[in-house]
C-alpha cells in the first residue's frame, strides 16, 4: 500500500503533466481559430517556403485563383506567374532568403481559366518561435476592374490634352487696316480678315451680306427686297 508521501508526490508528478495538455489544446485551439479567420475572409491569403512552393490556401484564393487547395498546395507559386513576370517573382524569393524588406506591388497574375488579371500583392517573412525565417505569407486582391478604369480615365485626358494643344487662340493686340479691314501678322504680313482668323483658330466662314452693305452696293436689290 502506498504512503500518502507516494501519493502526494505521484500527484504533484501529474499536475505539470495535465497543466501541459491543458496548455497544447490551448494552442491548438487558438491555431484553429485562426484558421477559421483567415479561411473566411475575402482577400486571397497563401503561403510560401523559402523556395517558392504554396503551402497553405485559403478560400480567397481559391475564389480568386480558382484553383482548390489541393491544386495549389505543394505547387511552386510559379505556376499562376505570367511568364514575363518569373524572373521578378524569383528576385523576390532571393531578397526574402537575404532578410530584405518586400514591398507591396501591383503585378499580373494568372487564373484557372488562363484569364490574367491585375492584383495588390504583399508579402510578410514568416518567422518561427526561434525567429527562424521560415517562408512568407502573401495578402492579394483583385484590383482589374480599377486599373481598368484607371486607363480609360487616362485615354480620356491623353485625348483630351491632344485636342485641347490642337485648339488655336486669337490674343492680345492685332494690328487692322481701318480701311480694307486687313490684318498685319507677327511677321509685318497684311492678310485678308478671314485668312487671318483661319490660320489662328478653327473658325470657317460661310460668305453673307449685311443689310447696309446690301443697301449701299446693291439698292435696287435692297429695295425689291
Amino acid at each position: 500500500m502506498k504512503s500518502a508521501i507516494e501519493k502526494a508526490r505521484e500527484a504533484g508528478g501529474a499536475l505539470p503533466k495535465a497543466q501541459g495538455r491543458n496548455e497544447r489544446a490551448a494552442d491548438l485551439e487558438k491555431l484553429a481559430y485562426l484558421a477559421a479567420i483567415v479561411d473566411s475572409t475575402g482577400e486571397a491569403i497563401f503561403s510560401q517556403n523559402l523556395e517558392g512552393v504554396i503551402t497553405t490556401w485559403n478560400a480567397g484564393a481559391r475564389q480568386l485563383f480558382g484553383y482548390s487547395e489541393a491544386e495549389a498546395v505543394g505547387q511552386s507559386v510559379l505556376f499562376m506567374v505570367p511568364e514575363s513576370l518569373r524572373t521578378a517573382t524569383l528576385e523576390i524569393f532571393e531578397k526574402l532568403r537575404a532578410g530584405q524588406a518586400i514591398e507591396a506591388s501591383e503585378t499580373a497574375r494568372l487564373r484557372k481559366d488562363g484569364a490574367q488579371i491585375e492584383v495588390h500583392l504583399a508579402m510578410s517573412p514568416i518567422k518561427g518561435p526561434d525567429g527562424q525565417l521560415m517562408g512568407a505569407s502573401s495578402i492579394a486582391y483583385d484590383i482589374t476592374e480599377r486599373k481598368k478604369i484607371e486607363a480609360e480615365r487616362n485615354k480620356m485626358i491623353e485625348q483630351l490634352n491632344e485636342t485641347l494643344s490642337k485648339v488655336k487662340t486669337l490674343s492680345g493686340l492685332l494690328p487692322i487696316c481701318s480701311s480694307c479691314k486687313k490684318i498685319r501678322d507677327d511677321k509685318g504680313y497684311w492678310q485678308k480678315l478671314e485668312t487671318f482668323v483661319h490660320e489662328h483658330s478653327n473658325a470657317e466662314f460661310s460668305h453673307s451680306i449685311c443689310p447696309e452693305c446690301m443697301e449701299k452696293l446693291y439698292p435696287d436689290f435692297s429695295k425689291r427686297t
